[in-house]
């Protein structure tokens, strides 16, 4: 009986935070991370590295001004995908704007 009620009561603290990445702080840090990586004037080719070692991937496919870069953040309860959008200049070789998009998740409880 007391095994039943270690058990019940973890799965109930595995709820209690809900989903987690979406709450106003999390987006926040999200933010200052980003700002801290990347800066505006910064190269893009730099930009991009940094990234990358921030576990980052960027899409360069299209020839927008805006470049789409995203982290997946994943748990056994739920999933996340980090976005930041750089903003290039028309030689698309140095950054004029960074967006921290925020983050989007699925799963948890709440």
């Amino acid at each position: 009986m007391k095994t039943l009620i270690a058990i019940c009561g973890f799965a109930l603290l595995l709820c209690i935070p809900g989903c987690a990445g979406m709450s106003p702080e999390d987006n926040q840090r999200l933010s200052t991370e980003i700002n801290n990586t990347v800066s505006v004037g910064m190269p893009l080719t730099t930009a991009k590295e940094h990234l990358a070692k921030a576990g980052f991937s960027c899409d360069e496919r299209s020839y927008a001004p805006s470049i789409s870069c995203t982290r997946m953040r994943d748990n056994i309860l739920y999933s996340c995908i980090q976005r930041a959008n750089l903003i290039v200049d028309a030689e698309r070789k140095l950054v004029v704007a960074v967006k921290p998009e925020g983050n989007s998740c699925i799963g948890g409880f709440g």
